[in-house]
């Protein structure tokens, strides 16, 4: 099964979404809080879903899987 550098490139780019996906999360959770502290006790007590990130390293495996395939046999 041979995949081309666009496939490759579009998953590659698909986990850069879901990481800024990630960031943008963890940053509305804690935007209200005043102060470190606050910021802390936040996401102590309702940390954020990480299910974002999850799916981002995923995929950057599997790019990175797609990637390693060899397009040709060397005779």
């Amino acid at each position: 099964m041979r995949f081309s550098k666009r496939v490759v490139i579009a998953v590659f780019i698909l986990s850069l979404f879901f990481y800024s996906v990630q960031a943008v999360i963890w940053v509305r959770s804690t935007a209200h809080a005043r102060s470190e502290t606050d910021k802390q006790i936040t996401e102590q007590t309702h940390p954020p879903s990480a299910i974002p990130s999850i799916v981002a390293t995923g995929l950057l495996v599997i790019a990175a899987a797609l990637a390693s395939i060899p397009t040709k046999r060397d005779p």
